[in-house]
């Protein structure tokens, strides 16, 4: 636990990701009204209503120690007096939702496509009520979300052939709890794990290197590369938000997007894996057939970021 003399920062307001000017304008944004359920009138015509969103929930864990390893004290900088953290890394939790529906509006409705927009929420302490400097702007911190604001939205009149239903909800995280003797897997999505079970890389004090706290039942393991990794112990200075909104703005972009891309991309072992694995128990690594499926609907081009 903590020293009693950290004080916990207040949680600062979210931001909105906004201001990134070479990014397409969501142009002209109508409503539309009219029946959206099974009654319809002789006045009202097929619409086609295209949806999608994306929220993540995120948490900094440390990623390798030196000298000594011990589990007395747990943080982002420091497990012991003698043991220092050397590398920091982001644990994510993300779902995204696409949708399309056929609903049934007036004639005379007119088509309106409402671009996505982001909100970053990032915390001051970490789990262990641990601060590591000022949050704000587009700092991340050690933990926090990243939430669609404004969902995408296009409506459009429905092209039979063309369009069709679906509505598909995906969750996926980056990294897996498992137990290391038995190596069967568990619920990954449970951010108030110990810190000390992401440790991927340790030196013991008078001993060889090891791999993984292999001494505690479970351990997480990281399913794909190393999202937002920071050398030596975490401290928000060390972000690119810090004091400069413009480089802060642009990485949180690319993790977003890099996000995205871990369910869209065509690549299998570089996905997201799901949150309880079911075809990977004894193998003591994650089976592409606990990666989350391609998602051929969500597209990052409907992101707005100015």
């Amino acid at each position: 636990m903590p020293p009693s003399t950290i004080v916990p920062a207040t949680r600062p307001e979210p931001t909105a990701l906004t201001g990134a000017s070479w990014l397409p304008s969501p142009g002209g944004i109508q409503g539309a009204t009219g029946a959206t359920g099974p009654t319809v009138s002789a006045t009202d015509s097929p619409w086609c209503r295209t949806t999608q969103i994306m929220n993540v929930n995120y948490i900094r864990v440390p990623y390798i120690t030196y000298p000594q390893w011990s589990p007395m004290q747990q943080g982002l900088t420091q497990f012991s007096a003698i043991d220092n953290v050397n590398g920091t890394r982001v644990q994510v939790v993300a779902t995204i939702t696409t949708k399309r529906q056929k609903v049934y509006l007036p004639v005379g409705t007119s088509a309106f496509t409402q671009l996505q927009k982001f909100e970053l929420a990032g915390q001051t302490t970490d789990q262990y009520g641990q601060s590591y400097g000022v949050v704000s702007g587009f700092i991340m911190g050690p933990g926090g979300s990243i939430n669609t604001i404004q969902p995408y939205i296009k409506s459009e009149l429905w092209k039979t052939g063309l369009h069709e239903e679906y509505h598909i909800t995906q969750i996926g995280t980056n990294f897996q709890k498992f137990d290391t003797s038995t190596l069967m897997f568990s619920d990954s999505t449970n951010f108030t794990d110990p810190a000390g079970w992401y440790l991927q890389d340790h030196q013991m004090w008078r001993a060889p290197r090891h791999s993984g706290p292999t001494s505690w039942p479970w351990k997480s393991l990281c399913t794909y590369e190393n999202l937002h990794y920071m050398p030596g112990g975490y401290n928000t200075s060390a972000e690119a938000a810090w004091n400069n909104l413009v480089a802060g703005r642009k990485f949180l972009i690319q993790v977003i997007e890099k996000i995205a891309d871990q369910f869209c991309g065509t690549t299998t072992n570089y996905r997201m894996a799901v949150p309880f694995p079911q075809y990977s128990d004894g193998k003591g690594y994650l089976v592409d057939a606990d990666r989350v499926d391609r998602n051929l609907y969500y597209d990052t081009d409907f992101h707005d970021y100015t």
